[in-house]
């Protein structure tokens, strides 16, 4: 079964307009995190030379303007149409956007409350009422997000048991439309409780040594080995319920000054990168004892 069809409607246009508006916004953010961090104070001449020589080598989130302009305007002829008077609207945007958000002092990202970082209907695991609630914003074609997924998280689970629910939210930034249309295909799964068995395929292929690139076909391919309703899938796909979910976490990970994947929140404490196992144990466990509850020990 090929997904690509019902992943690819004018209905899902205005999806896509806003992944690439959002990662413009991200972009922005991480460049005015880098000139806080290096204390750096440049004239507005330097900032706009040096943002019109970035966003002329096309340096957005997964490379060129061609390469975004090709996503989600398939049309070889429209995208001609629109090329030139695009670019140089978004570089435009980038560069003002930059300057106008370029600080000279950034407070750090705050923590956020537990109630705020996950929403009813995100995919989860572990009892609802357990005392640690991990959500995780993360990217399908995210390697570290691959590493924590494939080494970390069912030890991290094992360990704790039903101390924890881990809940998982889209934060499509690495691998752009891919990710959006991976992640529209695993909620709309996760309508029929396939989430987890549908995105397990996905982790395996990432961080396999003969990792193939994820289209219609893969997907397609990954809902019939979970025993997915093909009918419903496509159904869900071409209502665009999927991309709801997948927007409403993105724009809530922008909301939240997220840079990066994956980043976790562990009871609404910052948790950036995929860090070894003991330093989520450390988190983890401060937060079981300024709730009164014993950590598990550790082997």
């Amino acid at each position: 079964m090929n997904l690509d069809n019902n992943l690819n409607t004018p209905s899902t246009l205005r999806y896509r307009t806003s992944f690439l508006l959002g990662g413009v916004g991200v972009v922005a953010l991480i460049f005015v995190f880098i000139f806080a961090l290096l204390g750096a104070n440049p004239s507005e001449a330097d900032q706009r030379s040096y943002m019109g020589q970035q966003a002329a080598q096309g340096v957005l989130a997964t490379g060129t303007l061609d390469v975004l302009l090709s996503t989600f305007i398939p049309d070889p002829d429209a995208r001609a149409t629109v090329d030139a008077a695009i670019e140089d609207e978004i570089n435009s945007a980038i560069i003002s956007t930059l300057i106008a958000l370029t600080p000279t002092a950034t407070p750090l990202p705050t923590d956020v409350p537990i109630q705020d970082t996950f929403v009813e209907n995100n995919p989860f695991l572990g009892p609802e009422d357990a005392p640690i609630t991990i959500v995780e914003f993360s990217d399908y074609n995210c390697g570290f997000c691959g590493r924590f997924h494939s080494t970390t998280l069912d030890p991290l689970l094992e360990h704790y048991g039903d101390l924890v629910k881990f809940v998982y939210r889209e934060y499509p930034v690495i691998g752009g439309q891919n990710t959006a249309d991976i992640g529209a295909a695993a909620q709309c799964l996760n309508e029929q409780n396939l989430y987890w068995e549908f995105t397990e395929l996905v982790w395996q292929n990432q961080t396999s040594p003969n990792r193939v690139q994820i289209d219609g076909n893969v997907l397609g391919d990954y809902a019939e080995q979970v025993g997915a309703d093909t009918d419903a899938l496509l159904e869900c796909l071409e209502s665009g319920r999927g991309f709801d979910v997948v927007l409403a976490d993105f724009e809530a990970g922008r909301a939240f000054n997220i840079t990066g994947t994956p980043t976790f929140f562990i009871n609404g404490e910052r948790f950036v990168g995929a860090q070894p196992i003991e330093a989520f144990f450390n988190i983890i466990d401060r937060k079981l004892l300024e709730q009164g509850i014993e950590p598990p020990a550790r082997d």
